[in-house]
């Protein structure tokens, strides 16, 4: 009997020491781990995971874990063991992310939520909320919508999915669905900026300025401060073309909250140039570079303000620097070109330019105008009266109205000693000229130096 007492003892104590051996070597392994994602080795870490599952009784016989009658709806056991697994589970799938192994992942967590649906009745939300992560960041944006739409089914009131949910559809262009679900959101929380902020991008980019400016008005209601919503509100009011209201909202921003904005105040520029305040807009842009904004648009629209104010040889170095930033708009040659053929010795360098708008453009009679007059002016300042003809009588094609080119044209034909042509040109421009306009002025006086020279070629 006593040696029976013994045996069990012995029995006892070494089942005692088995168990306690394993859990240490449990703990040990949980530790390794922590440890080897703390050092980013993931790859190290799911394989150490895989031995810790296991090693717990995770992995299950095939044939019960593909056969779903071998669970039982309400099985403590099984849900007990399955819950022991879930951490371990969720850090794999993390691990997996981290490797950009997002469809392993997937596996990895709806495999275990199958197993935990078919015994418990429910998915369970943690897991599925990683599932949906796991197919969003792996770009299947379409599978993510749709689980985050199933967790907003199985807890209406769940603020967070429902806020992924809208994200979503507001990333996968569903604007409209987009909206909706804001507007769900916003029923709960008027002032909810997130859902503030896509309701009014939704409907910016379905074109319902109105709606997204009413939203874009409640964001900077919130935060005066929202750069974002009012550089919007002053580019939907640009694409209007109600330029004063631009530059109304943009001063007051700049005047009553942050005079040197590097976002808002070149808008306020922009409202100022496209209402031909340009010297008003030239400020403007000149501050912006004193912040230290040396942009292609800062110097473009310094450049262009000084050229239609007439000060060209400002312009120059500004249209300079941003043809050298940016030589992809034809408006930018052509101002350069401009900037530069006034200046008779350099119409060559000018005339390439024009060459290359030229070639940039499709057929379109106010830019082939404009590039008409700039080469006609060009060689007309240097001289080449011959030369600047053509491109005047092109010129005109483009732009019938373009009377004032009649004066220019009857001085390069009395230059060619071509007298009758020149009066003729010169008297149909009194017919349409200003009288008392120092142009109208100048043809009188050429009328009369010319009329008896024109006289003696017939």
């Amino acid at each position: 009997m006593f040696e029976l007492r013994r045996f069990f003892l012995r029995v006892s104590l070494i089942v005692s020491f088995v168990l306690v051996g394993y859990s240490i070597c449990y703990s040990q392994r949980v530790e390794r781990v922590a440890s080897l994602v703390d050092e980013y080795r993931f790859s190290e870490a799911v394989e150490v995971i895989d031995s810790v599952l296991v090693g717990r009784g995770y992995v299950e016989d095939e044939a019960v874990s593909a056969d779903s009658s071998a669970y039982t709806v309400g099985d403590t056991a099984r849900i007990g063991f399955l819950l022991r697994q879930r951490d371990m589970v969720l850090l794999k799938a993390s691990c997996l992310r981290k490797l950009y192994r997002y469809d392993t992942a997937v596996d990895v967590l709806a495999g275990w939520n199958w197993r935990y649906i078919q015994v418990s009745g429910v998915a369970d939300l943690k897991v599925m909320s990683d599932i949906a992560e796991s197919h969003f960041q792996g770009g299947n944006l379409p599978e993510a919508l749709s689980t985050y739409m199933l967790l907003c089914r199985m807890t209406p009131k769940n603020t967070y999915f429902a806020l992924q949910k809208m994200n979503l559809l507001y990333k996968m262009e569903y604007y409209q669905e987009a909206v909706s679900a804001a507007k769900e959101l916003l029923a709960t929380d008027s002032l909810y900026v997130m859902p503030l902020n896509v309701a009014g991008n939704s409907f910016n980019k379905m074109g319902y300025a109105d709606s997204a400016i009413v939203y874009y008005d409640k964001l900077l209601s919130i935060n005066p401060y929202d750069i974002s919503s009012l550089s919007k509100k002053c580019n939907i009011l640009l694409g209007r073309k109600e330029y004063a209201r631009t530059a109304s909202v943009a001063r007051s921003f700049l005047e009553t909250r942050d005079s040197s904005n590097l976002i808002i105040n070149p808008i306020y520029g922009l409202a100022l140039h496209l209402q031909g305040l340009y010297g008003e807009s030239l400020s403007v842009f000149e501050k912006q570079l004193r912040l230290g904004d040396d942009s292609f648009g800062t110097n473009y629209y310094i450049g262009v303000n000084y050229y239609l104010l007439n000060k060209k040889f400002l312009a120059e170095p500004y249209l300079a620097r941003a043809f050298a930033l940016d030589s992809s708009s034809v408006n930018t040659v052509y101002y350069y070109a401009g900037a530069k053929a006034w200046q008779a010795y350099r119409f060559e360098e000018a005339k390439r330019l024009f060459d290359k708008a030229l070639n940039m453009i499709q057929p379109d009679s106010v830019m082939m105008h404009k590039i008409y007059v700039g080469y006609a002016n060009g060689y007309y300042q240097s001289g080449s009266f011959e030369q600047a003809l053509p491109y005047y009588k092109l010129a005109i094609k483009y732009n019938p109205p373009y009377y004032t080119a009649l004066p220019s044209m009857g001085y390069c034909y009395e230059n060619m000693n071509e007298y009758k042509k020149a009066l003729e040109c010169y008297q149909k421009y009194l017919k349409v000229g200003k009288p008392g306009s120092k142009g109208y002025k100048w043809t009188m006086d050429r009328v009369e130096q010319i009329k008896g020279r024109a006289f003696m070629e017939e």
